[in-house]
């Protein structure tokens, strides 16, 4: 290339520069009250609403200042209502647990328990084993017996039964 084309190469590369920075028209200088550049978001993202005001301070540094928020919730005092709330009952002993089983069991099947078998504490409550007479015979040595496991909840109120084996009395279950 010859010394005239360079010449024309660049005046023509910094005639463009300059009417690009003619065309751009200027941005004023950003105050410190407006912040960080805006981003950009998409229709989709939820937009964040600005910080209520409190009410009682002026906001312009004069006045009462606004009560700091703790980051523990309040505890409200103690009312005269909580008062009357019947106090908490005691857990129920194995004993009340099988009593109120029988009581329950036969409620719901119209059958007496003949006796409490076994009785353990759950983490839901108590499971008991009833053993209950489901046809009487002359002699007794022929009743035909069940056993049953009651489940309680942690308060004494039956949430299921299911039985468990059935057998004639005095008889080994083979």
């Amino acid at each position: 290339m010859n010394a005239e084309s360079e010449e024309e190469t660049k005046s023509t590369e910094s005639s463009a520069e300059s009417a690009s920075s003619q065309e751009r028209p200027r941005r004023p200088a950003r105050s410190s009250q407006e912040g960080a550049p805006k981003r950009k978001t998409s229709s989709n993202a939820p937009r964040r609403e600005a910080p209520a005001k409190r009410e009682g301070g002026s906001g312009d540094g004069g006045g009462e200042k606004p009560a700091r928020a703790s980051a523990e919730p309040r505890r409200a005092a103690p009312s005269k209502e909580d008062s009357s709330r019947p106090p908490r009952r005691a857990a129920l002993s194995a004993v009340q647990a099988s009593r109120k089983a029988m009581e329950q069991f036969s409620g719901l099947t119209g059958r007496s328990a003949e006796s409490v078998v076994g009785v353990h504490k759950t983490d839901e409550g108590w499971n008991v084993k009833l053993e209950v007479v489901e046809s009487r015979r002359i002699p007794d040595t022929a009743d035909l017996l069940a056993e049953y496991d009651v489940n309680l909840n942690s308060s004494g109120e039956l949430l299921s039964y299911d039985r468990l084996d059935r057998y004639v009395r005095g008889r080994p279950t083979a």
